[in-house]
């Protein structure tokens, strides 16, 4: 399924041509990549409103959720902040990854046994706050 985005011009809010939105993606792809997102605000006219972000961010939440609801059967069950430590986790590493790269976590989280997912639910490539976060979730639920 191809997602349509309604990129506009920042400075003036008129909707971006097809053109100018393949041309910036192809600037903004020859640049060096893994810098954190502001890195490559200097090379970029165009964005998104917050409705079409929110709309987006809508849909991929509930694709997650979805998916998180066949890998945790008792998921509707889970206590929110439990749910929010998942989507977390599954927003960043996707869901198959978070299943097959975090079993000990997984299994953990399919007993409801949050004080082994808060301490199996670091992960290398996010920030340590952003670990911390999470990790308080899951120990929020095992109290």
């Amino acid at each position: 399924m191809q997602l349509l985005l309604r990129f506009i011009l920042e400075a003036t809010g008129e909707k971006a041509s097809e053109k100018s939105i393949e041309d910036e993606f192809e600037l903004v792809s020859n640049q060096e990549a893994a810098h954190p997102a502001k890195f490559y605000k200097e090379f970029t006219q165009l964005v998104l409103s917050d409705h079409e972000i929110n709309q987006l961010l809508d849909m991929r939440l509930d694709k997650f959720e979805s998916k998180l609801r066949m890998d945790f059967p008792k998921y509707d069950d889970y206590p929110e902040d439990a749910k929010l430590g998942l989507i977390d986790m599954a927003f960043n590493l996707g869901n198959k990854r978070l299943v097959k790269k975090f079993s000990t976590f997984t299994n953990a989280a399919r007993k409801s046994d949050w004080l082994t997912c808060a301490n199996e639910c670091r992960r290398k490539q996010v920030q340590e706050s952003r670990n911390d976060m999470v990790r308080s979730l899951f120990l929020n639920c095992a109290s």
